[in-house]
Formats: structure tokens, C-alpha cells, sequence
């Protein structure tokens, strides 16, 4: 007992069990449980490496049992690739962290399920790139999903001979599931588009009966080259890409509102960042342009922090629009001095 309370490890497991129970819990180890969550991870995996995305739904998940701590974890990584790759839902970020900071414990079946998940949730959505993905991408890919992934990564950061060469290796032992060929569709058409620079917006169409999945892949394609299409300053070409993302929930509904100039539509939102944005377009063709800009410094910038790079992008074109509008130069290096504190925090 004084080992106990001075911290120290002990091995009695039963000493450990009687702890548990008081606090109404228990680790417990079951044959029966653990055949059954074999089952469930060779059901996923075939699902999506070799199947197709709506036999997801045939897939019965094991029993939770809330009080035992053993199988815990599992519970809420199946639970979390489930919902992903059926309603291509993105869990809080405390539970993608807690993922990755647990990734040794993700059973070799999942890794390739889970890899797929954690590139497209930073890809797809702007506010996870700050989740950390050394652990995840730490090591040789093999499986065809994760060549996939890391050609994914590749081509957003425009390494295109790398990605090819990923790609290459992916069609010698490509994936059978449909889920993996749309995927790779949507590698190649990224990939072509940036590199052939093409004088017309690619037109992106996203069907309400797709799965969501699917619809998912397709708004971070729009989304993904409108940015590029900002960042080299073809405007037009960003009008196209984030007006096909006006209907959408956020993030992507408010960013198209942002670019396209009009109201965001969507749902109520969650994120105060993203509020202060959608207050800032309500109030848009009400206030004069110095009224804007002020509201822009105090209201809008004042809510971001490092982690909000891809925001800061639209704020910066935005705040140097009104700058050239009301010659309110000064603005512009309150807005510079603004942005390195932001960067120190």
C-alpha cells in the first residue's frame, strides 16, 4: 500500500482490479471479446481495401462495455473509423490526439484504415492541421492505402515526382475496393490539374446521391485548388472552385462565403472563429469600408492564433482590399505587427 501511494509500480494486478472496482471499473480480459474484435477489424479492412463503403453498414460493432477499461480505446477507435468511412464524420481533436498519441496500441488491421483517416481529416479540414502525424507517417509505407496517403500528402505540397512515384508503386499492388479507386481518381485529377496549369477551372460536380465519403474527397479537391488558385492570385479560378462549396456546412460553406462575397447559409456554427467571420459578412454591405476594416482588426484577426494559417489568408487579401479603399496605409502595418505577435503565441 505505501508503494501505491508513494507512486511507485507494483505488479499485484489484483491490487490494481480492487482500485478499479471502487471506482466502478474493471480490466478484464475476455477470449470471446477479443475474437470478436478480430472479426470486426478484418470486416472493416476487407470492407474498404477490397469491398465497397455501403457493407460498412452490414458491419455489427462489438458490444461496448463501458465499465472495462481493457478494451476502452478500441471502442472509441472503431467507433470514430466507423462513423468516418459511413458518414465520413471527423471526430473533436481531442480524440484524433488522443489517437495519435496511442498509435502503437492501433491493431496492425486498422493502421492502413486509420492512416487514410488521419491525411484526409488534415487535408479535408482546414482547422486539424494541427494535429501531429510524425507517429502515423513514421515509417516505410507498404500497404496500398498508405502509399495512397503519403502520394496524397505529396501532391499537396506539390511534390509531384514524389507522388508519381508513390503512385507508381500504388498500381503494382492496388486496392480491388471502391473507396481506394475514386481515391487515387482524385490524386490524379489534383495532380494534373497543378501541373498542366490549365487556363479554365476544372469543373468539380458533387452529386447529392454520392456517398459522403465520396463527397468529402470531392469538396477538399475544390476546396484544395481554390487555395492554389489564391495563393498564385487567379481569382477567378477561386470564384469557381468555392462556389461549387456555398451549400456546405462549415468550415468550406463559410470559406465559399468568404470568397464569393455572399452570406453563409449553411447551419448554425461552432467554431467562434469561424462565427466571427460569418458576423463580418452580415455586416458587410451595411458598414463602410473603414467601419469593415476596423471590425476586420478587432473582431476577426483578434480570434485567430498560429494555427489558423489557411484563415489568415483570407483576411490578409481582405484587409489589403480596404487598405487600397481608404488609404488607411497604417492599418496595414498594425495588421503586420498584429500578425507576429500572433506568431509568438
Amino acid at each position: 500500500m505505501r508503494k501505491l501511494e508513494t507512486g511507485k509500480d507494483i505488479q499485484e494486478e489484483e491490487l490494481y482490479r480492487f482500485f478499479l472496482l471502487k471506482l466502478g471499473k474493471k480490466y478484464a480480459y475476455s477470449p470471446t471479446k477479443e475474437n470478436d474484435y478480430l472479426a470486426c477489424f478484418s470486416s472493416l479492412n476487407a470492407c474498404i481495401t477490397s469491398g465497397n463503403l455501403a457493407a460498412m453498414l452490414k458491419i455489427n460493432l462489438p458490444v461496448i462495455s463501458p465499465t472495462n477499461l481493457l478494451y476502452d480505446f478500441y471502442d472509441r477507435l472503431l467507433m470514430t473509423l466507423y462513423r468516418f468511412y459511413t458518414l465520413a464524420e471527423f471526430p473533436p481533436i481531442d480524440r484524433m490526439n488522443e489517437i495519435s498519441e496511442l498509435w502503437f496500441c492501433v491493431p496492425t488491421l486498422l493502421r492502413p484504415l486509420a492512416t487514410v483517416f488521419f491525411v484526409l481529416a488534415k487535408s479535408a479540414h482546414p482547422f486539424y492541421d494541427r494535429i501531429n502525424l510524425d507517429s502515423i507517417l513514421d515509417h516505410y509505407p507498404v500497404h496500398p492505402l498508405e502509399l495512397l496517403s503519403f502520394a496524397l500528402i505529396a501532391a499537396e505540397k506539390e511534390r509531384f515526382t514524389v507522388a508519381q512515384l508513390l503512385r507508381k508503386r500504388y498500381g503494382e499492388i492496388e486496392c480491388e475496393g471502391e473507396f481506394a479507386r475514386f481515391l487515387v481518381h482524385q490524386i490524379d485529377i489534383y495532380t494534373s490539374v497543378l501541373r498542366q496549369n490549365a487556363r479554365h477551372p476544372l469543373r468539380i460536380v458533387i452529386a447529392n446521391d454520392l456517398h459522403p465519403l465520396f463527397q468529402l474527397v470531392l469538396r477538399s479537391l475544390a476546396f484544395h485548388l481554390g487555395r492554389h488558385a489564391i495563393d498564385t492570385h487567379a481569382f477567378q479560378k477561386a470564384l469557381v472552385y468555392f462556389s461549387v462549396l456555398e451549400e456546405c456546412s462549415e468550415p468550406y460553406g463559410v470559406f465559399a462565403a468568404w470568397i464569393v462575397k455572399k452570406p453563409y447559409r449553411g447551419p448554425d456554427l461552432q467554431n467562434p472563429k469561424l462565427q466571427s467571420m460569418v458576423v463580418y459578412l452580415k455586416s458587410n454591405l451595411s458598414l463602410l469600408p473603414d467601419e469593415r476594416l476596423a471590425m476586420l482588426m478587432k473582431q476577426v484577426l483578434a480570434h485567430m492564433d498560429q494555427h489558423d494559417a489557411f484563415l489568415s489568408i483570407f483576411v490578409r487579401y481582405e484587409i489589403l482590399a480596404l487598405v487600397g479603399l481608404t488609404h488607411r496605409y497604417k492599418t496595414a502595418y498594425d495588421y503586420l505587427r498584429m500578425t507576429q505577435i500572433i506568431d509568438k503565441r
